[in-house]
């Protein structure tokens, strides 16, 4: 499903804060970037679910939403090192 996000807090090679909504669940993820040494950089990712319907999602069925967080932050890893190999 392809949700209509909001980019806020971009700072480049440093974080961003996408969100959005959809139906009656809000979503927030939050990616900030830590260099650790040349040739490394710490990922830190959160996501969460809210409104109506969002919190009642992530109350009952918190696997998905871990696996879905999880998912994410691979894709983001992944990601990064193709564009580093450019």
């Amino acid at each position: 499903m392809k949700i209509k996000q909001t980019l806020s807090g971009v700072k480049k090679n440093e974080s961003l804060t996408f969100s959005g909504t959809f139906l009656a669940v809000k979503v927030i993820g939050i990616i900030t970037l830590t260099p650790e040494g040349s040739d490394k950089t710490k990922i830190d990712y959160s996501f969460d679910m809210g409104g109506c319907v969002g919190s009642i999602m992530k109350n009952l069925n918190q696997k998905s939403v871990v696996g879905g967080t999880e998912g994410g932050l691979a894709n983001i890893v992944s990601l990064s090192e193709e564009a580093q190999q450019k």
